[in-house]
């Protein structure tokens, strides 16, 4: 059986990433039961909220031409996580020693994912993709 629950998904992607959160967005609302119950929450940095206009509308024509409803989409602006990140050990580099060449860490669209309450408060379930 269904549910008339609202479904949350929640995904963070920087410029690099674009192309694939695109895919992942089409293949999300074309595989949703009813796409009138669903939120797509995406997450990226103040630099590219600017070129989410063109990538929603890239999204949304897409969804036209295959004739399937789009869900509601909501930004938000990519948080600091609540600790220090700036601190994680060189270890955890690449080249050890070469402290721009982290594995991401240090960057805070990483840690959306363990933290989503910080973007959806209010909500008590959200899916991360």
């Amino acid at each position: 059986g269904g549910t008339d629950r609202e479904v949350h998904v929640l995904m963070a992607s920087d410029r690099d990433q674009f192309p694939g959160l695109l895919v992942a967005l089409l293949s999300v609302a074309r595989n949703l039961a009813d796409p009138s119950k669903c939120t797509l929450h995406l997450v990226v940095g103040s630099e590219e909220m600017s070129l989410m206009d063109e990538l929603l509308s890239c999204f949304r024509s897409e969804l036209r031409d295959l004739r399937v409803p789009a869900p509601r989409v909501e930004l938000h602006e990519v948080r600091w996580p609540p600790f220090n990140i700036t601190r994680f050990p060189t270890f955890m580099t690449k080249d050890p020693g070469v402290d721009d060449n982290l594995w991401g860490y240090r960057k805070p669209l990483i840690w959306t994912k363990v933290y989503p309450h910080h973007y959806l408060p209010s909500l008590s379930r959200v899916l991360w993709l």
